[in-house]
């Protein structure tokens, strides 16, 4: 059998810039197209919304300690005793018990670890839709790479 290594080549890299085109470039593009429409949305810029960062700053550190408060994740405690079952226990709802959340004090490293934890999920989440809906909508609109090479048989035998 032989394959031809041309149309092989081809069709790898035809399928691998399908998926750096699906999976990053147009995903990437999306979250930032969102990004500037919510801030068109609250008529503000990003040099505004560093000024009320900023302002809003001086309630969070005296420039030493950053201050934050930070709810626990729900936790699974054990429910019957003998049966290995457990029940998970919901935290209350953040806009209504957020300042019975414990306040953790910390160096600015800290707090900008606390924002990175915050938002990677957010962020990973959108980027994951928008690569799910990049990828539906090229399946929809026929748009994925063909893979059509032929094994040929050049044994004598053959039919």
């Amino acid at each position: 059998m032989k394959v031809n290594l041309w149309k092989m080549v081809s069709a790898t890299a035809s399928c691998c810039s399908w998926a750096v085109r699906n999976l990053l470039i147009l995903p990437a593009g999306m979250l930032f197209l969102l990004i500037a429409l919510l801030f068109i949305h609250d008529k503000s810029t990003p040099g505004q919304f560093i000024v009320a960062v900023i302002k809003n700053a001086d309630a969070v550190t005296d420039g030493v300690q950053w201050k934050w408060r930070e709810c626990q994740p729900a936790q699974k405690v054990p429910g019957l005793e003998g049966t290995g079952k457990t029940k998970t226990i919901a935290p209350p709802p953040a806009s209504v018990l957020a300042a019975d959340c414990p306040e953790v004090i910390s160096d600015g490293a800290g707090y900008a670890s606390h924002i990175d934890r915050s938002m990677i999920n957010v962020l990973g989440m959108l980027w994951a839709v928008f690569a799910f809906i990049c990828i539906g909508l090229s399946y929809l609109l026929r748009s994925t790479p063909h893979v059509s090479f032929t094994l040929k048989n050049h044994s004598k035998g053959a039919l």
